[in-house]
């Protein structure tokens, strides 16, 4: 067992070896999680644009050419594909444990990185760009240590709650990546005027400190936590930022604002609470918005999603909504590039299949619990209504009793999902052959 493995690391190795220069940091850049890790393949991307090791290319998106790395590693089996998406790209990822330890070993070697549990002081603490820990006290040690000021990468997987104190001295940082930390002075991450990463889950206090507004060379914004959270309104004004992720509790009303950020590919704002109201937020300069996730506890909070609030979102690819509605706008030449469509908690009382059946790329419907409140679902007949719809799921709609798609609709619908709609008598018979029903 052992001579296989040696004769497997000895392979995997060579095949390191042999990658392109601009693959190598990617790969190793793996070994900066914990072993066995399940990664979210838009994680792994953002941090590589954020290190700058993935470039634009022409009028591609720097996110587009990553995800050609990320593929290209994984057409050379170093990487293992965990999940794919609705459209078969990768949505999260991991490396066998044998490439892990290559990984590791392949860094230190040279310099790439180092695990907290292996940093020793001396000339080569001081050369260290990159840090990693999966155990509680990081912070504290390079926050106390002056031989870490060259630091770029901080990456804490923290498994228990600890006030960290981030030293000012780390003024180099460009990633910084924490989980379950209490910020003793918060105001500090504004001192990191070259971050371009920051990602805090479960963090405390309860405030954003308006400090991060001045990031100005920040890319990605990940806020994860589940207490309440005050936004700084500065945020919807971070011309640079690429990817905005709020997966909070927000207080607080949204003043009228106009958001300008011209390059976001990503917006979500994933369980809005208490009096939160982002009615105010005009959206008509998201020109470069791919996917938008706005969902909220149904109870509190209410939106209306305007054409004029959408108008500018032509790039977008993947909506998904969980918000009361109650009517759906009329997206008639909103949304010519909308892929999938997710919606949850919406309690629409108009058929939305009549609104929806003209967008003319849409892949993927997802009609979720409670987002239609009638009886009956109706899809008039036609070829040019769902033209290129490919699945269609309809869960938890306890009052459906009917669903009628007439002759010549949904020309390509390959999944018919229907779950927990205990009233809904029957399907129609050209569907019964690709449809999963429980």
């Amino acid at each position: 067992m052992g001579q296989d493995q040696d004769q497997c690391s000895e392979i995997f190795s060579l095949s390191y070896k042999n990658l392109p220069t601009q693959l190598k940091p990617c790969f190793l850049y793996f070994g900066l999680f914990p072993e066995d890790h399940e990664i979210k393949a838009f994680e792994l991307i953002n941090l590589w644009v954020a290190e700058g090791f993935v470039k634009s290319s022409g009028t591609r998106e720097v996110e587009d050419v990553g995800e050609d790395f990320l593929n290209h590693l994984i057409a050379r089996n170093l990487i293992q594909v965990v999940r794919r998406r609705f459209d078969g790209r990768i949505r999260t990822c991991r490396v066998h444990d044998i490439l892990h330890d290559l990984c590791i070993r392949a860094s230190e070697e040279i310099n790439f990185f180092k695990n907290h549990d292996n940093v020793t002081t001396g000339n080569s603490a001081t050369r260290v760009r990159r840090i990693t820990a999966q155990k509680s006290g990081l912070i504290e040690y390079i926050s106390s240590n002056s031989q870490h000021v060259n630091l770029r990468t901080v990456l804490y997987f923290n498994d228990k709650y600890e006030w960290v104190k981030i030293s000012r001295e780390l003024r180099l940082l460009r990633v910084l990546r924490l989980d379950k930390i209490k910020l003793s002075r918060p105001n500090d991450i504004g001192n990191f005027c070259h971050l371009t990463y920051l990602q805090l889950r479960d963090v405390h206090p309860g405030k954003l400190p308006s400090t991060i507004c001045n990031l100005k060379s920040l890319l990605t914004l990940d806020v994860q936590t589940g207490l309440g959270l005050d936004i700084p309104i500065g945020i919807w004004k971070m011309r640079q930022l690429r990817h905005l992720i709020l997966s909070v509790f927000i207080n607080g009303k949204v003043q009228q604002i106009d958001v300008s950020l011209p390059y976001l590919q990503s917006l979500h704002l994933v369980t809005l609470f208490g009096s939160c109201d982002v009615e105010g937020l005009r959206w008509n300069n998201l020109t470069s918005l791919r996917k938008l996730a706005i969902k909220a506890d149904r109870a509190w909070a209410k939106l209306e999603l305007s054409p004029l609030n959408l108008l500018r979102c032509e790039n977008l690819h993947k909506l998904s909504l969980g918000v009361y509605m109650k009517n759906f706008p009329d997206l008639d030449d909103l949304f010519p590039n909308l892929a999938k469509l997710s919606l949850k908690f919406t309690e629409l009382v108009q058929n939305p299949l009549e609104t929806l059946k003209k967008l003319p790329k849409l892949k993927i419907l997802k009609l979720g619990k409670q987002s239609y409140k009638a009886r009956q679902i109706i899809c008039s007949g036609g070829p040019d209504n769902f033209p290129q719809l490919e699945v269609l799921k309809i869960h938890d709609l306890i009052l459906l009793e009917e669903l009628i798609v007439e002759e010549g609709a949904m020309p390509r619908l390959k999944k018919l999902s229907i779950f927990e709609c205990d009233r809904l008598t029957g399907i129609p018979e050209r569907f019964r052959n690709i449809t999963t029903a429980g």
